[in-house]
C-alpha cells in the first residue's frame, strides 16, 4: 500500500495542474503583447529562496547487552522541521504547438536545515536532560551526596545501600545535517493577469539529505569486591559516544503556484507556495554500535565487564513537505540560440 502512494499523489498532481493549466490556453492566445511574445521565446534564469518545512518522524532505540542496566529504549518521535532552500532556475521558451504552451524548467539547489533540525530519545535516571548531557561529557556518575565517579577506571567507594547514583542513563539522537541538495524538472502553465503572471508548475525533484545519528550512555557497573576490604565496594564507570551518517536518496512530484509582479522593465519578482511529496529510495535505518571508550583497549584479564551498545534510527519513508518563498528573475539576462 505504501508503494503506491507516491504513485497515486504523482496522478493527482498532474491531473490538478493540467485542469488548471486549460485556462492558460486562452490567456495565450489573446495575448498580443510583441515584447512579451519575444520574451515567451528565450532561455530565462532565475534565482529562489524559499522557507520549506515536513514533518519528520521517525523510530528511535537504544540496547546494551550488559544485564542488570534497565535503560533500554523503544520510542517514536515526530517533529516539524525547518530549512532554508536556494535554487537557481532555467526556464526554457515556449512550446507554442504543444496543448497549453507550456515552458519547461530545472531547478538545482542547496538546502540548509536549521539547527534545531532532531528528534531524540532518551532513558536515564538524570534529574534533567541537561544534567545527563553534562554527566556524559564529562565522563563522570554523581552520587546524591555530590561524590563523583569519574570515568575511566574503577573506584572504590564505602558501602552503603541507600546511595543513588545519578546521571547514568542512554541516549540517542538524529540531526538532519546542512549536506541537502535538490534538483526538480517541470512544466510551467502561464495565466497572464492585469499587472502579474499566475503560473502553475507541476514537477518531479530528487532530494538528498545527510543523517547523522549518535548514540551515548554513561554506565554504572559493580565489580567483584575485594575479600580484603569488604567495607569498599568497586565500581566502574563506562561511557559511549558513538556516530552514524547516511544518505537519503528522496523523489516525489510537486506542485508549485507562483504569482509574477514585473517590477519594470528587466527585473521581475515572484511569490510561490510548493507543497510536495518524497518517498526515501534507499535504506531508511541507520544502526550504530560500538563499546564504551574505556573498554575496547581493557586488559582481557580484567575483572571489568565491558558494556556493548546498539542505537538506530529507522526513518519513516513517506514525507509530505510545503514551503513559500521569493523568485528574483532579470530579463536581461534571458538569452536565445
Amino acid at each position: 500500500m505504501l508503494l503506491r502512494k507516491p504513485v497515486l499523489w504523482t496522478l493527482l498532481i498532474i491531473v490538478v495542474g493540467a485542469s488548471t493549466a486549460s485556462h492558460a490556453q486562452s490567456a495565450f492566445e489573446n495575448s498580443s503583447d510583441d515584447s512579451s511574445r519575444n520574451y515567451e521565446d528565450l532561455w530565462v534564469p532565475s534565482v529562489s529562496f524559499a522557507l520549506a518545512v515536513h514533518n519528520e518522524k521517525g523510530d528511535l532505540t537504544a540496547t546494551n547487552d550488559s544485564s542488570g542496566l534497565n535503560f533500554n529504549l523503544e520510542q517514536t518521535k515526530s517533529t516539524t522541521f525547518a530549512g532554508l532552500r536556494m535554487g537557481f532556475e532555467l526556464m526554457s521558451p515556449t512550446f507554442r504547438a504543444m496543448p497549453f504552451k507550456p515552458r519547461f524548467f530545472a531547478v538545482a539547489g542547496m538546502q540548509f536545515a536549521a539547527p534545531s533540525n532532531g528528534l531524540t530519545a532518551r532513558d536515564d535516571n538524570a534529574r534533567t536532560r541537561d544534567d545527563f548531557r553534562e554527566v556524559n561529557l564529562q565522563g563522570k556518575v554523581n552520587r546524591q551526596d555530590d561524590l563523583e565517579i569519574q570515568n575511566p577506571g574503577k573506584q572504590s567507594i564505602p558501602v552503603d545501600d541507600a546511595v543513588l547514583f545519578e546521571g547514568q542513563g542512554n541516549r540517542v539522537n538524529s540531526e538532519q545535517l546542512n549536506q541537502a541538495w535538490f534538483l526538480s524538472i517541470g512544466a510551467a502553465f502561464t495565466y497572464p493577469q492585469r499587472g502579474f503572471t499566475i503560473r502553475v508548475k507541476p514537477s518531479f525533484e530528487y532530494l538528498g539529505e545527510s543523517i547523522k545519528t549518535t548514540g551515548e550512555f554513561i554506565l554504572l557497573t559493580k565489580e567483584f569486591p575485594d575479600p580484603a576490604i569488604p567495607e569498599l565496594e568497586n565500581y566502574t564507570v563506562h561511557r559511549a559516544n558513538l556516530h552514524g551518517r547516511d544518505t537519503h536518496h528522496s523523489v516525489g512530484p510537486g506542485l508549485e503556484v507562483e504569482f509574477i509582479n514585473h517590477l519594470d522593465g528587466n527585473l521581475s519578482l515572484s511569490l510561490f507556495t510548493q507543497l510536495r511529496v518524497t518517498w526515501i529510495l534507499n535504506n531508511n535505518k541507520t544502526v550504530v554500535t560500538g563499546f564504551a571508550s574505556n573498554d575496547e583497549d581493557s586488559d582481557p584479564f580484567s575483572t571489568v565487564t565491558p558494556v556493548f551498545a546498539r542505537y538506530t534510527f529507522e526513518r519513516d519513508r513517506l514525507n509530505f513537505r510545503g514551503g513559500f518563498g521569493l523568485r528574483l528573475g532579470w530579463k536581461k539576462l534571458a538569452f536565445g540560440f
